[in-house]
């Protein structure tokens, strides 16, 4: 099914030929194998797609294909593949608007399917199914019912013809209704009723028409950009790019804080220390006392980094650091911004109006900002927060640890820098450039399992007599004005220990979704 569809050798349902010999058709599948049925129900799925006669009826029909096919952390390449057949789709959607084969309500309406039906894929599955629901009734006068449990059976692969297929039929709409487009305009001016004075009239009021709607249309683009806060598919800091980025982020993590192997030596005293102060359970006798106290390091990086850079912040606004203006560019920023937002929350509290550019310049600031500061915010590697830093997240590893191998040494130093410009970078200015901003929270020891927001090995039938031992990596959330609908950008990273009652009790939490009711305004 792949392939453009001008080269498509599509049967047409309509065609006489084919009534007359449905017939005999039928009779021969009285008489074949298994396997030919099941080709002439395929065969017969293939006349019906290619049956549907109207864009929106494809449109739908996207939308179902794509209903069984999973979209989780796990599945970066099929979320980015969602994600770009979406924006082609709505490509399609609006060059058929400008080809005048739908108006601008259409358009709207149209568009804003395809964006709820992505946004309620990743964060609301009951949404997405009601969504689901009514493309099938949409699709129930072409006789979707018949065809309804085999779509859903296809393969992924076959899913990704059909899809192909839907876009490349898309696409024969749009090439059709530009060459009417065409055609239209072609008749209108070779009309020989027309003077010619009037002809010539006629054609400058045509081309001051096309000046003035390119105009518009410009204005109207460039209004939309300003009142648009949804990152956009090809935005460095949509959804997917940032969980890929923090994804490899956690790999560094990893990475640097390994303690297992002969390459590395173990201060026991110290790390017993350590796992008291964060209230683990685990000793040097357990088989995974290592990788326990690997994870209490990777968050202790984490954290280091964040309050280091807090401390460096707290600092410039007292004075301290404000001698040197290149080592704090991206401090008289964050603070000009959290003046100017402000002013503007004031602005739009004390002068009222019905614009909307007003209401979502705090967040555009917002967004802009933080975006231009993670990409290149401290990107020199010689600025004394991230030199510092670095040096102080080396030093505490080796409180715990000895290195013996002085290549590891050599690659631990890089890393160090890496990480920090990583953390520094996602943490506290790429997650502020979502349209909702996301808080992020390390669960402690001893706090119940709850799969929504975290991620281990345990298995199924035990995790209930489970808790938390460490968490190494924070869970990710976003949380929108409705408190029912929340979004995980990233779930945490937990090692586990079996449940003690007592301790359980005085440190756990009978509902982790509770704990964001506090953690999240």
């Amino acid at each position: 099914m792949e392939g453009s569809s001008s080269s498509s050798n599509y049967v047409n349902p309509r065609n006489k030929s084919y009534d007359k010999h449905s017939t005999r058709h039928s009779n021969y599948n009285n008489y074949n194998s298994q396997h030919n049925l099941d080709y002439n129900d395929d065969y017969l799925l293939f006349i019906w797609l290619a049956s549907l006669k109207r864009f929106e009826e494809y449109l739908y029909l996207f939308i179902i294909v794509w209903n069984n096919l999973r979209l989780d952390n796990d599945r970066i390449s099929r979320s980015l593949e969602f994600n770009d057949e979406v924006g082609q789709m709505k490509n399609h959607i609006e060059d058929l608007f400008t080809n005048s084969v739908i108006n601008k309500q259409e358009l709207e309406k149209y568009s804003t399917l395809l964006d709820d039906y992505r946004d309620h894929s990743y964060n609301d599955l009951e949404a997405k199914k009601e969504f689901v629901h009514n493309a099938l009734n949409k699709l129930e006068k072409c006789g979707i019912s018949k065809y309804k449990h085999q779509l859903n059976g296809l393969k992924a692969l076959q899913k990704r013809h059909v899809r192909q297929m839907i876009l490349d039929r898309m696409e024969s709409f749009v090439d059709i209704s530009s060459q009417s487009h065409i055609v239209d305009e072609e008749e209108n001016d070779l009309s020989v009723d027309n003077p010619i004075e009037l002809r010539k009239e006629i054609e400058s009021l045509r081309k001051q028409n096309s000046k003035l709607v390119q105009e518009n249309s410009h204005y109207q683009a460039t209004l939309g950009k300003m009142t648009n806060t949804r990152l956009s598919d090809q935005d460095p800091n949509n959804a997917t790019q940032l969980i890929s980025d923090i994804k490899e982020l956690q790999h560094l993590l990893e990475e640097f804080t390994i303690v297992q192997g002969p390459d590395y030596k173990i201060n026991e005293k110290k790390s017993m220390e350590l796992f008291s102060k964060n209230k683990c359970q685990a000793n040097f006798s357990m088989p995974n006392a290592k990788l326990i106290l690997g994870g209490i390091l990777q968050k202790c990086v984490i954290l280091q980094i964040l309050e280091s850079f807090e401390s460096y912040f707290k600092n410039f606004k007292t004075n301290k650091y404000r001698n040197n203006t290149d080592d704090v560019l991206e401090f008289e920023i964050l603070n000009t911004t959290e003046r100017l937002t402000q002013c503007f929350n004031n602005f739009n509290e004390k002068r009222p109006g019905k614009d909307d550019i007003t209401q979502t310049i705090p967040t555009k600031i917002r967004q802009q900002i933080c975006a231009s500061l993670g990409s290149r915010g401290f990107s020199n590697e010689n600025h004394p927060l991230i030199v510092e830093t670095a040096k102080k997240i080396r030093d505490s590893m080796n409180i715990y640890r000895e290195i013996t191998d002085p290549d590891i040494l050599d690659e631990i130093d890089t890393q160090s820098i890496q990480i920090t410009h990583k953390v520094i970078s996602i943490f506290i200015f790429r997650l502020k450039t979502q349209q909702i901003e996301p808080k992020y929270h390390f669960f402690k020891s001893g706090d119940e399992i709850d799969t929504r927001l975290m991620q281990g090995s345990w298995r199924e039938e035990v995790k209930k007599s489970e808790v938390v031992e460490v968490c190494y990596f924070p869970c990710i959330l976003i949380q929108e004005d409705n408190k029912s609908n929340q979004k995980i950008l990233v779930k945490a990273q937990v090692y586990t220990r079996p449940k003690n009652t007592a301790t359980s009790a005085t440190g756990g939490s009978s509902s982790v979704f509770d704990m964001f009711k506090n953690i999240i305004k």
